[in-house]
């Protein structure tokens, strides 16, 4: 599991948005083509200018693919760490380790 930061002065949500759609549209297509990647979530910070993404691969340098593809500049790659609500019956477990 990957955290891949965003920073885009002037960021609008129509923005956000096109880039998220962009990403998604890019990782299935990966995915597609033998290369597992997933966005799993999507974050926008307008105070910040940011945008953060989870994407689920098994590389880092996929991330770098997934934004070329999409023609999104990553400003940040990170391996993550994501807990999961234990009170959600949708989750089954309490936290997941991928890197």
């Amino acid at each position: 599991m990957f955290l891949a930061e965003c920073y885009a002065p002037g960021l609008t949500t129509d923005r956000f948005n096109r880039d998220s759609n962009a990403i998604r549209q890019a990782a299935a297509a990966m995915t597609a083509a033998g290369r597992f990647v997933q966005c799993q979530y999507s974050v926008h910070v307008p105070s910040d200018d940011l945008a953060l993404y989870i994407i689920d691969t098994t590389s880092a340098t996929h991330i770098q693919q997934l934004g070329d593809n999409a023609a999104v500049t990553f400003d940040r790659i990170l391996a993550c760490l994501t807990a999961l609500n234990p009170d959600d019956p949708t989750h089954t477990e309490n936290a997941v380790l991928n890197t």
